[in-house]
C-alpha cells in the first residue's frame, strides 16, 4: 500500500490523506519465469549462462540488473537500472548474459538480477557486479588527507585526541585536559 498527500502547502482539502494506492501490475497473476545459476560476483563483459523455467509461449526473454538504491529523509536516491545482453538457447533452457560493458553503465557493487519473461520478472537474485577487489589506492590523495587531519589538529587543539580515535584524554599533549568518559568537545 501507498498513500500520501499532497505536498503543496496551501491545501484546501479537509481530510489528511488525500491519496490510497495498493500498486497491482497487470503481471501479477501471470506466471514468472525462474531461474537459477547466478555466480556470486559478475564482472564487466563476462558471461555466464543460467539455467532458466519460463512460462509456456514466451516470446520476449530479456535479463536486467537492478540497484534499489536508499532513502533518507523521505528522498530516494541512487536507483539503476540497466538491461544486459543475453541470448536464448534454442531449447530454451539456458540463458548465456554478458555483463555490463562498463562502470559508466553500472557501477561496481551489490545489484539484483532479474530475467523478464514478455514483461513478467522474475524474483530476484543477489550478485556483485565487478570483481569485487577494492578499487586501487591513490596514495597522494590519502597523503593530502593525513596532512589535513595534522593541520586540524594543530588548529583544534580537540581534534588531537580524536585523530587517533583516543576521546578519553589518556595520552594527549595538552596537560590541562582532563580524562572524561565524552569526546573533549562535549561539554558536560
Amino acid at each position: 500500500m501507498v498513500n500520501g498527500s499532497s505536498d503543496e502547502e496551501k491545501e484546501d482539502d479537509t481530510y489528511c490523506l488525500a491519496r490510497l494506492e495498493w500498486p497491482s501490475p497487470l503481471y501479477m497473476e501471470k506466471p514468472c519465469p525462474m531461474y537459477t545459476g547466478l555466480p556470486k560476483t559478475f564482472d564487466y563483459n563476462a558471461r555466464i549462462s543460467l539455467n532458466v523455467d519460463l512460462p509456456i509461449g514466451v516470446e520476449n526473454v530479456s535479463v536486467v540488473i537492478m540497484d534499489f538504491g536508499f532513502t533518507t529523509h523521505g528522498v530516494h536516491m541512487d536507483q539503476c537500472l540497466a538491461g544486459l545482453v543475453s541470448e536464448l538457447s534454442d531449447d530454451k533452457t539456458k540463458l548465456t548474459v554478458t555483463g555490463p560493458p562498463s562502470v559508466t553503465i553500472y557501477s561496481p557493487g551489490p545489484a539484483f538480477v532479474f530475467v523478464l519473461a514478455d514483461g513478467v520478472p522474475s524474483f530476484g537474485l543477489k550478485t556483485l557486479i565487478g570483481t569485487g577487489a577494492q578499487p586501487p589506492l591513490d596514495e597522494d590523495a590519502l597523503a593530502n588527507t593525513r596532512r589535513f587531519e595534522e593541520d586540524t589538529a594543530v588548529l583544534d587543539p580537540r581534534a588531537a585526541d580524536t585523530v587517533c580515535g583516543n576521546w578519553n584524554g589518556c595520552g594527549t599533549a595538552q596537560a590541562e585536559h582532563q580524562p572524561t568518559t565524552s569526546p573533549p568537545w562535549v561539554q558536560p
